[in-house]
């Protein structure tokens, strides 16, 4: 590589090019493929000696996803280039940013200011006077561009670029010792190559690219999300592999990944910036009540396959994080967005953020109103609505704010809270059908990181009522119910990095509390709850490329006891884009309270004046889940990644209601209703055994352009049903196929267009019914067919993307075939026509 001093005098460029870097405003869509892309290059071509060629890619990564990073190597570049006022203005920016080598930089950007002022005089990037001939009065060249004079301390700062450089070309690996400790050698070093890469949080509890994660994840992104134009957390996760979605209606969806989906669906955790909104008391996550819109999403990480090493109860299928924005980096800023079409669709959203010194902040305020796809009950003399709009299927108020403290860049507190008011519709387990539910959500959060060392607690409260939405004319007995419900839960974590020789230890050890209360009267009385559990988690890197990762966890759970679960993965990294990983481990999940408490008298449903005595059991076992999985990562390439992932699960211990014991003498229960017997909360005895398959690949072969697809296959047996000779032993709970396309396109005019296309095999998923003749429950297949669905939208964005329109059309096919059912006993999916604007200051 030439001397420094050298290029010192040989390059110039006008600061017009930064200036416009630094004040334009940044496109919204993610574009993180594109910006990677065009990231790379740049410094490579940087580092090949073509710096204004590299300057120019750099500048679009930043413009199509800002980072902080990338502002610095663009003063690096400039200032290997001798380019010392551009690389000065960037490199201002880039401290705005409170970076953690800030006073490194500070001290480079002081010294080039000196030097230059002491060469040229105090206005930097002046010339002497033209001496008639050309050139300044420093007999320099005159390039635009201004030298520093010669000094000890120039010397000691070029010697240092020009090492940097010989680095970046592998010319010296190590570095010589410094002349001079003016400037910190630190804030020399150009920023990772890494800078647009996805990084996982949710996966580990150290957070890692997906290609080191010990377990196969997902990530919708940001740009995801604003491309497919969709109003709700379900609909966008339908594009993961694995995951199953029941829609039952409008307002309401079960999510299972890898089996065992049902209504109230209790084996997928989710949680909200790693907070949990798992509904403790019932199983299951009402999406619709969280106090955050879907404009409020930053990105959703997937963990598929079970993971209750790291998350405890309840991650017994996987985990879905919804992570949520936060912490912008300018003054201040925001969003206005709003959506509104057909089934009297309205959504509102309102947010903003900023940052004043070592204080960030953010909040946002929401709307959201839509009308059933259709109603469970026409016109029926003998059915009574309890509701004054049975075509309302949602209506929902949220509002939430964060504030963080960073006094230094080892330490920062963050709080967070909200709330949401809503009414939601949503089908209940075993003979109960439609219901409605209005409450007040509220939920509050207080995370701290000092250093290696993170507290987190936050609060979950629900006060609500709910009724069944359709009553029998007559019928004696009310569902009408009033649930109060809390959770508490702290927890506590330390990690760092430690070394044994040449191995590496990346190790994480916590502990937490949680307390439980309901108040509700469908159980035998109020209960109280608590939960203790500890963990420890080590990544061992032999070398960069293997990894063994270890972790185990237990609970102590006030009914079931002392619960392990431990977990391994091997990792095989042949190329740092590429991963191949065995694993195996453990999950469970906790009877929940309604399995454990529950003392109801429900009605049959079938036979007029009959109920049947629903009771929990306090000697439930938890669920059990045993899985292996094998799984490749790709990722290598600036044109294309894939995943491709086989497992296998044994389940146990599954909980469900049991057979009705038949009341020997049966007797009147409030005048005309007769208990026929009981029923009881018990664990199945059935084994089951599945195992699937799931690939992805994720294409972008040209600027804008973006190809995703996603398969799964599927199949379970119930040994129970194999041992006792069925001709057919399989458990249909699961869809066997699933298929995911999906393409979309940013186009150079602010044209957005995007497609989505989902393929769904067939499910049957037994329920709880009863025998007309005997009043005895009986199970019968509850089938549903095989279903395509095609969602698009087109946007156009203005004004340099701060203003923006679009037009969704979801489910489009319904126009013409009137939707479809995802279970027998739902309403069918209809299809939505959307509009929708946005405008971002």
């Amino acid at each position: 590589m030439n001397s420094i001093r050298a290029r010192s005098v040989a390059l110039a460029a006008s600061l017009v090019g930064c200036m416009f870097l630094l004040h334009a405003t940044p496109a919204h869509a993610d574009a993180r493929d594109d910006a990677r892309r065009a990231f790379k290059t740049g410094m490579q071509l940087i580092s090949d000696g073509n710096h204004l060629e590299g300057i120019a890619l750099l500048e679009k990564a930043y413009s199509l996803l800002p980072h902080p990073n990338v502002l610095y190597n663009i003063g690096f570049g400039y200032a290997d280039a001798g380019m010392y006022p551009e690389a000065m203005s960037a490199f201002e920016h880039y401290l705005s940013s409170d970076p953690a080598d800030g006073a490194a930089v500070e001290r480079l950007m002081a010294l080039l200011e000196m030097q230059a002022e002491e060469a040229t005089g105090p206005a930097v990037g002046a010339t002497g006077p033209d001496t008639g001939t050309g050139t300044p009065s420093t007999g320099t060249p005159s390039t635009g561009t201004t030298t520093i004079a010669a000094g000890p301390e120039v010397d000691a700062l070029l010697n240092r670029l020009e090492q940097l450089a010989d680095r970046l070309e592998g010319k010296n690996e190590v570095p010589s010792a410094p002349t001079d400790e003016v400037i910190d050698a630190g804030a020399l070093e150009s920023k990772s190559g890494d800078i647009y890469d996805e990084v996982v949080v949710s996966a580990s509890r150290n957070s890692s690219a997906p290609v080191d994660a010990p377990v196969a994840t997902t990530i919708i992104t940001a740009e995801e999300i604003r491309l497919s134009g969709a109003t709700n957390i379900p609909d966008l996760l339908r594009r993961v592999p694995g995951m199953s979605i029941l829609t039952m209606g409008a307002g309401n969806a079960n999510l299972a990944m890898r089996g065992f989906n049902q209504r109230i669906s209790n084996k997928l955790l989710v949680l909200v910036d790693g907070r949990s909104a798992y509904l403790d008391f019932l199983g299951g996550t009402f999406f619709r009540t969280l106090s955050i819109d879907i404009q409020d999403v930053e990105r959703i990480e997937v963990i598929r396959g079970p993971n209750s090493t790291l998350y405890g109860a309840n991650a017994f299928g996987g985990v879905v994080n919804i992570i949520t924005k936060k912490e912008q980096v300018d003054e201040f800023g925001g969003q206005i967005h709003i959506t509104a079409g057909s089934g009297e669709t309205i959504m509102g959203n309102a947010r903003f953020g900023g940052r004043k010194g070592i204080l960030r902040y953010g909040g946002s305020m929401g709307y959201e109103q839509t009308r059933r796809f259709e109603l469970e009950y026409g016109d029926r003399a003998d059915i009574i609505a309890t509701t004054d709009d049975v075509e309302l299927a949602v209506r929902a108020l949220r509002a939430n704010a964060h504030v963080r403290l960073t006094p230094t860049p080892n330490v920062s507190l963050g709080l967070t809270g909200g709330l949401a008011y809503s009414y939601d519709e949503f089908m209940a387990i075993g003979v109960f059908r439609n219901f409605w539910m209005r409450g007040l959500f509220s939920d509050v959060r207080f995370d701290a990181q000092f250093g290696g060392l993170g507290i987190r607690a936050f609060w979950n409260h629900m006060n609500a009522v709910a009724d069944q939405t359709w009553v029998q004319n007559g019928t004696p007995i009310s569902l009408a119910t009033r649930p109060t419900a809390n959770v508490i839960d702290v927890e506590a974590i330390y990690s760092g990095r430690a070394l044994t020789g040449p191995v590496s230890h990346d190790l994480a050890v916590g502990a937490g509390y949680r307390l439980k209360t309901i108040d509700w009267n469908f159980l035998d009385e109020p209960h109280v709850e608590q939960h203790l559990h500890g963990f420890v988690e080590d990544r061992v890197t032999f070398v960069p490329q293997f990894a063994v990762v270890a972790a185990f966890r237990f609970d102590q759970h006030p009914l079931v006891g002392f619960t392990p679960s431990p977990r391994a993965a091997i990792l095989v990294k042949p190329t740092p884009g590429q991963a191949i990983r065995l694993s195996a481990g453990t999950a469970f999940r906790t009877p929940t309270f309604t399995e454990s408490y529950l003392d109801l008298v429900i009605p049959s449903g079938v036979v007029t004046g009959v109920g049947i005595q629903s009771k929990g059991s306090t000697d439930l076992d938890p669920e059990n889940i045993f899985s292996v999985e094998l799984g490749y990562t790709f990722a290598d390439s600036d044109f294309v990644a894939f995943e491709l992932e086989g497992w296998y699960g044994r389940t146990s211990n599954l909980i469900a209601l049991g057979n009705i014991t038949s009341e020997e003498a049966a007797g009147p229960l409030v005048d005309t209703t007769f208990i026929t017997g009981d029923s009881e909360f018990t664990n199945a005895e059935d084994v089951f055994h599945g195992i699937g398959g799931e690939a992805s690949v994720h294409a972008f072969p040209v600027d804008g352009l973006d190809l995703r697809a996603a398969y799964s296959f599927a199949y379970y047996i119930d040994q129970g049903l194999r041992d006792a000779g069925a001709d057919d032993f399989r458990d249909q709970r699961h869809p066997m196929h699933t298929l995911f396309v999906g393409a979309s396109y940013r186009s150079p005019i602010g044209l957005d267009v995007n497609v989505d296309v989902n393929v769904v095999s067939a499910v049957n998923i037994p329920e709880r019914s009863f025998d007309t003749s005997t009043g005895a429950a009986i199970f019968v297949d509850c089938e549903s067919d095989e279903y395509a669905m095609v969602s698009a939208r087109v946007g156009q964005r203005l004004l340099n993307d701060k203003l923006e329109f679009g037009v969704t059309g979801f489910n489009i096919g319904g126009f013409f075939n009137g939707g479809h059912r995802e279970h027998c006993l739902a309403t069918r999916v209809g299809a939505r026509v959307l509009g929708s604007a946005t405008y971002r200051f």
